[in-house]
């Protein structure tokens, strides 16, 4: 019998050999898929209308606007039906979204990150997609993205009383403030990265042209406010299950910054083309309920059920400190645990998991082929 030896110069010769087929292969063998049926869930009452779930999507995620929620939801329904996204951390918010953030990646099927709008280049990598984002209103989003980034810390105001009303004071001095990270963040942020540029924040007739164009690209834009609401005429679009649709609210904060009347128009004032693009949307959104038909009611009171016996069958509790994380309850069956875990899962979790089972396909189809 002949044996044969590997060396560890032999094995590194395997590993690369191995690794020159990942990117040929990573379009995951179609066999392995489960098939997306259509089906008639066009509300919560019997109809014959039938339609197909969508499978390529492109959602804008905004900051501290609900959209970590939304990127969960969508991220659990791609790694539940094999939908590739992109791999966590290819895009930035910093510049706007392009082909070439997307190497060495084929075949993607959903976004879900925080990016600049670009529609011709996300057309590119994601074809024919339903386009959808989410905006909260301005002063609201302000103060909690404040918060969450830690602006006061970075600026050195931690000491006031007030650091949003400090901020707001002179907002101009300290988005010059040298090295300050989060600038970019501090104002019009939700338009900003629907990539209006900082140069027409002032420009009324621009910011129009550019609501016209974004309301004909957006198949919908859901708001932060009407959180259920905006869940329910996503379900409509994408032709998902209501199942589809649950989340469980995390990283619920207990403390938050008491802003007067007058700081939350000086808010609105610095953020005048958010205040703009929120109302503008706020409109069309209602116009949308209006059009959904006379099961909307019955839809949003089922979905509102449902969400409720989830939370009570997975939820135990939360965890005490600034920002309360829900807690699993105990003795559920492996499936239930399962199913609850999920639900609060991050997007990041689900597209990290996606990767590494990517990964393991490609290695057991080149040892078996």
């Amino acid at each position: 019998m002949t044996r044969v030896f590997m060396t560890g110069g032999s094995l590194i010769i395997v590993f690369l050999i191995i690794a020159s087929f990942m990117y040929s292969y990573s379009v995951i063998n179609d066999s392995k898929k489960p098939i997306l049926p259509s089906r008639p869930i066009l509300s919560s009452n019997t109809t014959n209308k039938q339609c197909s779930p969508a499978t390529r999507i492109v959602f804008l995620k905004t900051h501290k606007t609900g959209g970590s929620t939304v990127s969960s939801i969508l991220a659990r329904y791609a790694y539940k039906w094999n939908l590739k996204m992109p791999r966590y951390k290819s895009t930035t918010n910093r510049i706007a979204f392009n082909r070439d953030m997307m190497k060495s990646q084929s075949n993607l099927k959903i976004l879900a990150s925080h990016t600049i709008y670009n529609k011709p280049e996300m057309n590119f990598v994601f074809g024919n997609a339903i386009y959808i984002t989410i905006l909260r209103e301005p002063s609201a989003q302000f103060e909690s993205s404040f918060v969450f980034f830690e602006m006061a810390k970075e600026l050195n105001i931690e000491h006031f009383e007030n650091p949003i009303e400090e901020f707001m004071r002179v907002p101009n001095k300290y988005m010059r403030t040298p090295g300050f990270k989060q600038s970019l963040k501090t104002q019009n942020d939700q338009f900003r990265l629907l990539a209006l540029p900082k140069s027409r924040y002032a420009d009324k007739s621009f910011i129009q042209y550019k609501l016209k164009q974004l309301e004909f690209e957006f198949d919908l834009v859901l708001m932060n406010e009407y959180f259920d609401e905006s869940l329910i005429l996503l379900r409509k679009l994408l032709c998902w299950q209501f199942k589809d649709m649950l989340y469980i609210s995390k990283k619920i904060r207990n403390k938050r910054t008491m802003m007067s009347r007058q700081l939350r128009e000086k808010i609105r004032a610095w953020n005048s083309a958010d205040v703009t693009l929120y109302n503008y949307f706020n409109q069309t959104f209602w116009r949308k309920v209006s059009e959904y038909g006379d099961s909307f009611s019955a839809d949003l009171e089922h979905f509102i059920e449902l969400k409720k016996e989830t939370t009570e069958k997975c939820i135990g509790g939360y965890s005490d400190g600034l920002l309360r994380s829900p807690q699993i309850r105990q003795y559920l069956t492996p499936r239930e645990n399962q199913f609850c875990a999920n639900l609060i899962k991050d997007a990041t979790v689900f597209m990290k998991l996606m990767d590494s089972k990517i990964n393991t396909d490609i290695l057991e189809s080149l040892f078996l082929a």
